[in-house]
Parts: C-alpha cells; sequence; structure tokens
C-alpha cells in the first residue's frame, strides 16, 4: 500500500518542524505532498529559510489518497486560525479516522476547526490558550499525534512513522540516523 501524507506549509513555518518529519517520512517510503497554504508555491519560513511546495492547497480537489496530515508550527500557525478551509479540511480527515499530526503552536488549529484531543501537548507559548496540554515531548491520542516544539521533531516523526507503518520501521530508521551507525 502506498501511503500518502499531506504536509500543509505556511508562511513563517518553523522550518525544523516541517523539514525533519517530511524527511523521515520520505525515508520511510511514504510519500509525502507539500502543499503551500498561500498563493504561492515558494513559501518562506519562520526563520527565512524557503521551501517550495509541491503545489498549492487551494488547489486540492480531494483528500480521499491521503492517510494522514502533518501542520507544523511556528508564528504563521496565528494567522491560520480564521482559514475555514484549513478548519475543514482537518475536520474531514478526523471524520475519516485518518492521521493527523500537529506540532509546536499547530494544536492551535486543531481546537480551532473543533478537534482537538483529549490528550495532547503544544508548545509552551500557547498554554494560556490550551491550558490542559501535557508536558510530554509527544503525545499520541487515537488517530493524533501531537509535539511540543522543534527540540521534539525527531521524535514526532519517528512516531508518525511508527504509527503509519511500524514501531519496528520507525526503530530501525532511528537506528540508521543516530551516529556511528551506516545509513540504508
Amino acid at each position: 500500500m502506498n501511503l500518502k501524507i499531506l504536509l500543509l506549509i505556511h508562511e513563517g513555518f518553523e522550518e525544523i518542524e516541517a523539514v525533519v518529519p517530511l524527511d523521515v517520512l520520505r525515508r520511510a517510503l511514504v510519500d509525502v505532498l507539500t502543499a503551500s497554504l498561500s498563493d504561492n508555491i515558494q513559501v518562506m519560513g519562520a526563520h527565512q529559510i524557503q521551501l517550495t511546495a509541491d503545489g498549492l492547497f487551494s488547489s486540492l480537489q480531494s483528500y480521499d489518497d491521503f492517510h494522514g496530515i502533518l501542520i507544523p508550527g511556528g508564528p504563521g500557525v496565528f494567522n491560520l486560525l480564521n482559514r475555514t478551509d484549513v478548519h475543514q479540511c482537518l475536520r474531514q480527515f478526523h471524520r475519516d479516522s485518518k492521521w493527523i499530526a500537529a506540532i509546536c503552536a499547530a494544536p492551535l488549529l486543531l481546537k480551532r476547526a473543533g478537534i482537538l484531543p483529549e490528550k495532547f501537548t503544544a508548545h509552551v507559548s500557547v498554554k494560556d490558550d490550551l491550558p490542559q496540554l501535557r508536558t510530554e515531548s509527544v503525545v499520541v491520542d487515537h488517530h493524533f499525534i501531537t509535539a511540543n516544539g522543534p527540540g521534539a521533531a525527531f521524535e514526532f516523526a519517528f512516531e508518525m512513522v511508527g504509527a503509519l507503518t511500524s514501531k519496528d520501521l520507525a526503530l530501525s530508521l532511528k537506528k540508521s540516523m543516530s551516529c556511528g551507525e551506516s545509513v540504508p
């Protein structure tokens, strides 16, 4: 089965939270489509690193082929809080019980869409808006994976690989990417 993930990239995204999971998922042979939430496929991150998305979110016809969605955090999340198209997309992934992965400030979008899971984590900077967040780096609750920020990007990515494929593959990738071990 060809697994496919939708990665939403927005102006002001936290680069590590997008690139690390993108890289790790692709190493696991998961097809990741990057979609720009702006009008341009060139998207500037929070630290002035520009990525070129595969396409525009606005041009997606359907989410049926995707097994999950990933939203990086960063200050740009606050510009998405009133994007009803993003909320509708997230609600559809939730209705279909597909994986929803959100890191850093991105769980705010889950709250705004009305699908915030019971157990989740997020960056401490959004604690006032999400006071029930947990302190763990990564939290899995049903089909939701949340992480608290850039420092958790690898753990977040390996958790996604484990959820989508197998824990064995996630562990194998983690070992191969550690110092002193050869990369496959």
